[in-house]
């Protein structure tokens, strides 16, 4: 038998983002203004339109030899390893088996790297792989560099699964983190022709642009589009699916996969007219009587899933959110039990809330790790606590100079922690402080200092507003809570001055261990306070439902969608996993040359690789997925049924 050869590459194992990273912060900050000011300028999209042939051949699929076409869909991947690994080898396997009822099901790792098959689980459905992976946005986290998406990206989906014949096919919509580089990364991968199409593992890329039509059998259809960080659609893009939509003939449906819940969005009883419903009046016409429908809306953004339904003029519609491919998780306690969608020409239509996940009892029960937040974001609360340094430098400097004969003998100088020594420690002592701090306020460093800080919090809270919420509201609460970090800085150190002085007395070293003690004081308690912050305004004001959640970087909740379209119909077999693995072991034919760790937590792996080696990294333990929710049913076109019916 004749040994295949050995691939040489590397792997990198990323960890998850810090989102509250002092140089994250700044880094997805100029990313995000650069892409919503100079992005729409650049005109990636109208490029890629003027490159396209007159005439697109538009991807077509049919059914497998049991009459199904099967296809994956997952998105917001591209955070850590762990999560997002997890998902892709799930998405990877030659097929999972889960328990019809939603019970958890280990799914066994197979034994050898270059077969598979079906899993054999009693009492459990088998649900085989994906022919085509459909990428609902945000591939990459935190920002769209060309490294960020080999590590995060490409890597993990070499590794969930590096080899198939016939391969899968992948078509993918950017989200706004794909946006910030203009789009220019996301071309590079996603949009090539030719020979010169990305592989990522087992998958290929199939699309010209960043919106794609794909036709699938017994009359069904997949629009992707391109939403993200434009007001309107741009010209091509609507051009396209104008085109598109004469395609369609009446009992056609079609499944819409959008970059982000606009239904969310819109406020309750007010018809609002979106770029989303610009794109269903071209298949459904403005009153919905064209024959042609439009059952499901898939998007990601919100990492989390959950499913609305509305009964509408024209029959069915369901909106699923399935945004657990691999970011932090995000609960569910503010996904609206039901909301206002447009019904064409009839007034709106309630979609009601059908199934989440996680559910608002999970979502309540992680709220709490948010009290974890300085040891998670140690950076940040240091800066917290850098931040109070400054003002009590600034506040170490008098106004008026101080008599000799109001300081004791061993004195350091005429500074704020020299009086700090001869308040009495009670809460007369403790209000003396404010008062002297109260008075520094005529000088103009401190004034100028407080400003920066106030403005800080109130932006970051008025960014965090509930949606419809009230920014004066918002600012308000936010520049309270600077008000409170700067008083806990001088409560902080006026405590820490007094323990040292009884300590140390007079002693050199008393000063320099006011300042570090006081530092490391500020910025634990400094996070505790930014925590209980996000917690209070999150649980009572709806504030911050992206922080409370992403200063975790929880890696639980993951969910993607597994589609089957048959005769008879779509089903959608929404699949969640509770835990992702986090310990990882190399498949059975694979072997390390080297590895080699950085100060960001990543860990590359030199790797020798047989050809036709199905998957470099296995979980260490099985991995148990679960089904959400029973599968959703939606019945075929009325022109599949006639032709069934008729044959």
């Amino acid at each position: 038998m004749t040994t295949p050869p050995l691939l040489d590459f590397s792997i990198t194992r990323e960890s998850k983002v810090s989102w509250f990273d002092t140089r994250q912060l700044a880094a997805t900050a100029m990313k995000s203004l650069a892409a919503t000011i100079v992005g729409p300028m650049t005109g990636r999209r109208e490029i890629m339109a003027a490159l396209a042939p007159a005439v697109e051949e538009i991807p077509e699929y049919t059914p497998d030899s049991t009459g199904a076409l099967w296809l994956d869909y997952i998105a917001d991947t591209g955070d850590g390893w762990n999560a997002t690994h997890s998902v892709m080898w799930l998405a990877g396997r030659d097929a999972l088996a889960l328990s019809p009822n939603g019970d958890p099901t280990p799914q066994p790792i197979p034994s050898s790297g270059f077969q598979e098959g079906i899993p054999s689980i009693d009492g459990a459905i088998p649900l085989p792989h994906g022919k085509v992976l459909i990428l609902g946005g945000d591939q990459v986290y935190p920002t769209a560099s060309a490294a960020n998406y080999k590590a995060r990206f490409s890597d993990v989906m070499r590794s969930a699964r590096s080899w198939q014949q016939p391969a899968r096919d992948l078509f993918a919509i950017p989200g706004n983190h794909d946006w910030y580089d203009g789009l220019t990364n996301f071309i590079r991968l996603f949009c090539q022709t030719g020979d010169s199409r990305r592989w990522f593992g087992a998958w290929r890329s199939k699309q010209r642009r960043s919106y794609f039509t794909i036709k699938l059998p017994y009359n069904w259809w997949l629009w992707g589009l391109d939403l993200a960080l434009e007001d309107d659609l741009d010209p091509p893009q609507l051009e396209y699916f104008v085109c598109q939509a004469r395609l369609l003939q009446p009992g056609d449906c079609v499944i819409l996969c959008v970059p982000s819940p606009g239904w969310l969005k819109q406020d309750s009883g007010n018809k609002q007219f979106t770029k989303l419903d610009i794109i269903l009046n071209l298949i459904t016409g403005k009153d919905g009587k064209s024959g042609k429908s439009v059952p499901v809306i898939l998007t990601g953004d919100l990492h989390y899933y959950a499913r609305h339904e509305a009964h509408l003029a024209n029959g069915l519609r369901h909106f699923i959110i399935c945004g657990g491919g691999g970011a932090f998780g995000l609960g569910t306690t503010q996904t609206p039990s039901s909301v206002q969608v447009n019904n064409y020409d009839a007034k709106p239509a309630e979609a009601k809330l059908r199934q989440s996940f996680p559910d608002k009892q999970q979502s309540i029960h992680a709220r709490r790790g948010v009290f974890g937040f300085p040891l998670v974001n140690k950076a940040f609360s240091a800066l917290l606590g850098g931040i109070q340094m400054v003002m009590f430098w600034l506040f170490s400097s008098p106004l008026t100079p101080v008599a000799a004969d109001q300081l004791c003998d061993g004195d350091f100088s005429a500074n704020w922690i020299a009086r700090n020594m001869y308040t009495p420690f009670n809460t007369d002592g403790l209000w003396s402080i404010f008062t002297l701090a109260f008075f520094h306020l005529g000088s103009p460093g401190i004034l100028i200092t407080l400003a920066i800080v106030l403005a800080a919090f109130g932006s970051f809270a008025v960014s965090g507003k509930q949606h419809g919420g009230r920014s004066s509201v918002a600012l308000a609460i936010g520049c309270l809570h600077g008000l409170s970090q700067c008083a806990l800085g001088i409560t902080s150190v006026w405590m820490v001055s007094h323990v040292a002085w009884m300590f140390l007395g007079g002693s050199v070293l008393v000063k320099v261990s006011i300042l570090l003690l006081s530092f490391l004081q500020i910025s634990i308690l400094g996070g505790v306070l930014f925590a209980v912050y996000l917690f209070l305004t999150h649980k009572f004001l709806g504030m911050h439902d992206q922080e409370v959640f992403s200063a975790q970087g929880i890696e639980q909740f993951k969910s993607f969608l597994r589609i089957k379209i048959a005769p008879e119909g779509l089903s959608i077999y929404p699949i969640g996993l509770s835990n992702p693995a986090r310990e990882w072991v190399l498949a059975p034919e694979v072997r390390q040359t080297s590895v080699t760790s950085s100060i960001t937590g990543a860990v590359t792996h030199q790797i020798q690789a047989p050809k036709g080696c199905a998957r470099i990294f296995d979980p260490a333990s099985p991995l148990i997925p679960h089904l959400i929710e029973p599968p959703i049913r939606v019945e075929g076109s009325v022109r599949t049924k006639g032709d069934r019916d008729t044959a």
